[in-house]
């Protein structure tokens, strides 16, 4: 009782206890931490440090959770494209009939088509929004600039991986979208036009090109993975930029749970968008 009255009345005691019970949570906390920390070997080690611990700003809004998102569009389209390459054809006389095919006969194919093709589009909105806030944040530049490079790098590869995959299911739209594209390297001068037929695989389009493109088509996810990794590894390397343009890491915290939350939250609201996509804008 008397403890009590005594620190009522001594406001300065009683912060320096409010001070000292608080240290010493931290300090149990920090050891039950330290007691389950995946750091006891190489792997679980390289999981903690660049997953679970990660230091990311505190500040980091959900504009910074694009980039988890394409890469998770990047896993559906890798996914639904492996499933759709099993019965597409890559010839010019059964190319559109295997994609009716796949729309009509297969089991669940017009869903899976819907997820590729809808997929994509997904996948250019996500992608445009993350590059936006990279360029309205700054991320372009010192110490960042060759992240923001592999990025670019990453973003004509999507590119070329889109435009090869319009060309195959080979109807009017295709055909003559490849023949329009295709002959703008003409104007590349000394063996544009050399470049074109190498493309072409021929002097037209035709058979080859459809092949060669499907086959560009199946390889470049792919590469866009491989990409993908370096484009994280540079990431990590230099860390995310702090909307607030600091980049000391005083105010860094774990990855896991502060914002690993937000992109659960993301994850949520594109699931939502895709099954809305489906629903109300099928492609055929």
């Amino acid at each position: 009782m008397a403890t009590n009255l005594f620190l009522k009345n001594n406001s300065g005691l009683n912060e320096i206890v409010k001070q000292t019970s608080l240290a010493t949570r931290t300090r149990v906390r920090n050891v039950f931490f330290n007691k389950f920390r995946w750091n006891k070997t190489y792997l679980l080690g390289f999981v903690d440090c660049h997953l679970i611990h990660y230091p990311t700003p505190i500040g980091l809004t959900y504009a910074w959770s694009f980039g988890s998102l394409a890469g998770m569009c990047l896993v559906i389209q890798i996914l639904s494209g492996i499933l759709l390459s099993t019965h597409y054809t890559a010839n010019i006389d059964l190319a559109f009939a295997s994609v009716e095919y796949i729309m009509r006969d297969v089991p669940n194919g017009w869903f899976i088509r819907y997820v590729h093709a809808n997929g994509a589009s997904m996948f250019f909105i996500v992608v445009y929004s993350h590059i936006f806030r990279g360029l309205y944040y700054g991320s372009y530049m010192k110490p960042r600039q060759i992240l923001w490079c592999s990025g670019v790098i990453l973003f004509l590869l999507i590119m070329g991986t889109a435009f090869t995959g319009y060309v195959l299911p080979w109807g009017q739209m295709s055909f003559w979208g490849a023949t329009v594209i295709t002959n703008m390297v003409t104007a590349i001068p000394f063996g544009g036009q050399t470049i074109v037929e190498w493309l072409w695989g021929g002097f037209t389009v035709n058979a080859p090109t459809l092949r060669r493109f499907y086959s560009v088509h199946f390889l470049l996810p792919f590469i866009i993975a491989g990409v993908t990794i370096i484009h994280l590894a540079l990431l990590h390397k230099d860390g995310s930029t702090s909307p607030i343009g600091s980049d000391s890491g005083v105010d860094d915290v774990s990855f896991i749970h502060f914002f690993s939350l937000k992109i659960y939250l993301r994850l949520h609201v594109l699931y939502y968008f895709l099954v809305y996509l489906f629903s109300f804008f099928q492609i055929f």
